[in-house]
This record gives C-alpha cells, sequence and structure tokens, in this order.
C-alpha cells in the first residue's frame, strides 16, 4: 500500500515540474511550514530529486530517471541559488540564509542518492566537493554551518540539523566525521528530557554553546508551552536521521545508551496523543512518511509496531490528502512542502525494498 501510494505522489509530481529548456526543471518552493520563512526552490527540487530516483528503483518504466535528471541538471549548472559555492534556501530576518546544515543535508542526500541510482558521478562528485566546505569541529564533534550570503560559519546548534546532516555524511562515506557525531551525542549533545522527549539544542560544551543552551533555557521560562510542542513535534523527525546513520555505523554504544533509548521510547500512543493541534506535527513532519524506517530499524525498542503505523498512515493520508490526488493541500500551511516530503516515505521503501515486514504491512 505505501509503495503505490508513493508511486501516485511521483506520477502527479511529474506533472508539476518547471521546466527549463528539454533537461533542465524545478519545482516551485514553500515556506518551511510554520515557520514561514520565504524559501528558494532549492529544498523542494532536492526533495524532488530524491524522490524521483528512489522511484526509478521502485519502478523503471515511469519516467522518473528523466525527471530526476532534469532536477539534478538544474541544481548542479542552472540554479541561480547557487552563490560562491554555496546555496541560498531560505530568507527570514535575524535568521541564516542557508537554513543551518539541514539546508546542505537536503541538497547532500538527493545528489547522493541520484548519483547512486542513476549512476550520476558528476552529483556525486559536486556532492563532495559541496560537503567538504562545511567545517567539522572536531572537538564538537559538529559541523559548521556555510552561508555565503551572511558569512555564518558558526556551529549549527540544532540537534535536528546536525542529525540530518550527519545522516548525509554518512551516505556520502565521511564516517569518521559521522562516528565523531556520535561520540558527541553520546557524551550529552543528544540530551533528553526526563520523560525521554528531545531537547532541542545540539548541546555540545564549547562557549558559544553553552551560551546558546543558557539563552534558550531563557525562552523556555518565558515560553514552556511553545518549547514542548517544538520539540514534541520534532521529536520523531530528529530521530529519523540515527534510523539512516545506523546502516552505516551499527556498533557504536550510543545506540544502546540510556538516553537514545528513552527518546526512541517516547515515540507512544500518548506521544500521538500529545501531537494533536501541533504546528509541527502531521501538518509538516508527518508521523505517516516519517515513522517507518524508524520501526523498521528500532522496532524493538518502539513501543508503536507495524499494526499502529498502518493506521497512522492511514491518518495521516486522512488528514492532508486533497481528495483523491496525491498532494498534501489540506489542515497544512505549506502544502507544497509537505507533498515533497514524500520522499522521507521514499527513503524508508528504498532501504526496505529487498522486502522486509515492515514494506508489506503499509
Amino acid at each position: 500500500m505505501a509503495t503505490s501510494t508513493y508511486l501516485q505522489f511521483l506520477e502527479e509530481g511529474l506533472q508539476c515540474l518547471i521546466e527549463i529548456g528539454e533537461d533542465s526543471a524545478f519545482c516551485a518552493p514553500g515556506h518551511n511550514g510554520p515557520h514561514l520563512a520565504l524559501e528558494s526552490p532549492v529544498r523542494n527540487s532536492c526533495h524532488w530529486l530524491l524522490a524521483f530516483a528512489v522511484g526509478h528503483r521502485l519502478d523503471e518504466r515511469r519516467g522518473f530517471r528523466e525527471a530526476a535528471l532534469a532536477l539534478s541538471n538544474w541544481v548542479l549548472t542552472s540554479c541561480p541559488y547557487f552563490v560562491n559555492g554555496g546555496f541560498i534556501l531560505r530568507q527570514k530576518d535575524g535568521h541564516d540564509w542557508c537554513n543551518g546544515v539541514i539546508g546542505s543535508a537536503w541538497i547532500i542526500e538527493a545528489l547522493v542518492r541520484a548519483g547512486q541510482i542513476l549512476g550520476m558521478g558528476d552529483t556525486l562528485d559536486f556532492a563532495a566537493a559541496f560537503y567538504k566546505r562545511h567545517r567539522f569541529n572536531d572537538t564538537q564533534g559538529a559541523w559548521h554551518r556555510f552561508d555565503v550570503h551572511s558569512g555564518n560559519y558558526n556551529i549549527d546548534a540544532t540537534l535536528d540539523h546536525q542529525a540530518w546532516f550527519a545522516a548525509a555524511a554518512a551516505e556520502l562515506g565521511a564516517l569518521e566525521h559521522v562516528e565523531r557525531f556520535l561520540d558527541a551525542c553520546q557524551a550529552g549533545a543528544f540530551h533528553v528530557r526526563a520523560d525521554g522527549r528531545i531537547h532541542h539544542l545540539f548541546c555540545g560544551r564549547g562557549p558559544r554553546e553553552r551560551l546558546l543552551r543558557g539563552l534558550f533555557m531563557v525562552r523556555e521560562a518565558r515560553s514552556r508551552e511553545a518549547i514542548e510542542e517544538l520539540e514534541i513535534g520534532y521529536h520523531h523527525y530528529t530521530l529519523h536521521p540515527f534510523a539512516r546513520i545506523r546502516r552505516y555505523l551499527p556498533g557504536h554504544s550510543f545506540w544502546r545508551s540510556d538516553r537514545f533509548l528513552s527518546a526512541l521510547a517516547y515515540l507512544s500512543n500518548e506521544w500521538l496523543r500529545r501531537l494533536e493541534g501541533n504546528r509541527f506535527g502531521w501538518p509538516y513532519n508527518a508521523p505517516g512518511f516519517e515513522l517507518p524506517i524508524l520501526i523498521e530499524e528500532f522496532g524493538g525498542h518502539v513501543p508503536l509496531g507495524w499494526s499502529d503505523m498502518s493506521r497512522i498512515f492511514d491518518d495521516q493520508l486522512h488528514r492532508v490528502r486533497s481528495g483523491s490526488r496525491a498532494f498534501c493541500g489540506k489542515s497544512t500551511k505549506d502544502p507544497l512542502t509537505l507533498t515533497a516530503r514524500i520522499y522521507e516515505l521514499g527513503l524508508f521503501l528504498d532501504a526496505s525494498r529487498a522486502g522486509t515486514t515492515g514494506s508489506t504491512v503499509i
């Protein structure tokens, strides 16, 4: 069921490509969900690039390869938002224009997957060169953002940003850096609340990271409900890339740490209940698209099982799908981005394409 739904989304997605010439295309941008930032087409174009590459692996007869090639050509050769070696992904007062390192993660993960599936060596070379522009801080176990507009090259202190960039780095082959990132997570950078809810910050040990954590505590004291909503709605999204990382470094002791196991245990029906009305949950960080890979990789430690996942998947579509269309235009502030995020389900389907219990249940 998940595969057929995924392919239907891709079939309709083909009609949404904005073609430039014969062999280049991009996709319309959203606005970073409830964060309401003015976004460039780079993010959604990369989401669809990855989605179509996986779609080609699942079914070679549908023209997904040509779509992926056109999108990759735009990113590599025609993108006007590639400036001085970096990409502009968003514009919002008081924020960088690269969307931290997660913006770069979305680009790298798409180019790597396209290169691997479609045999496109130029995308792999581009991804590797772009990755090297992001300085890795070995002491902190974290990456610095690369923002050519503002000159902001500080460590990105948002945990989900670091985790998604680490997953992209793992898929690119930078395992020494990723292993050091997991070391930092085990040493306390991955921090959870008493109930297992993941702290939004990468709790590094540098002076700037300690200052940011203090400022975050002040913000939390003033707006506790807002921070709770943010962390509850991002909990599964922050965990998602760890499922991808574990496939490359399965023996790391972080996976057996109390903090990580308590974060997995937080994925319960009680957590789903607390997602009701959460701006960052069903309408943006879609549980129906993101949970399958977590249940497959960490199933023994996640309270939710495949019968729950089937219900969650159906519920996700019911909440956001526009009738019978393969488009997420209902009950969401950012339908274009949420629809493009079908690629997150594609990451699960690609990992499970050989056939597993999970891939046959939803």
